[in-house]
């Protein structure tokens, strides 16, 4: 997560690229385990008070609700690492309002494509 490029501006394949090469280097278990620790930090903040807390696009708010954009801000939230995410789970009113990561959660399965297409092959 440390290796999120945010210089980048709005570019988010090239924010994320930093930490898929960095993944890459690593072997196929850890990069599997990193994926299992992004699934329970995006499930912790899965529940409704945070689906409420995401501005116009709130869960039982007037505007549309979508559970991808809440997945995404969720991912959002994780990406920009420890102190924002355990500050988000302690006041769910912090939940971003207007942004979403998307592409942070293929850092993983982008990462992992070698070890995946050797798999295929063999």
């Amino acid at each position: 997560i440390d290796m999120l490029d945010w210089a980048k501006g709005n570019a988010a394949e090239a924010i994320i690229r930093p930490a898929i090469n960095q993944l890459k280097t690593l072997e196929e278990a850890t990069i599997f385990k990193f994926q299992d620790f992004l699934a329970e930090k995006l499930y912790a903040l899965d529940r409704q008070i945070f689906a409420e807390n995401l501005g116009k696009r709130s869960y039982g708010g007037a505007g549309h609700f979508s559970v991808d954009g809440f997945l995404y801000s969720r991912a959002c939230v994780v990406a920009n690492g420890r102190a924002f995410y355990e500050s988000v789970l302690l006041n769910p009113s912090k939940m971003p309002k207007e942004f979403m990561f998307e592409a942070f959660l293929y850092l993983a399965a982008t990462a992992s494509m070698p070890f995946m297409t050797a798999s295929v092959k063999a």
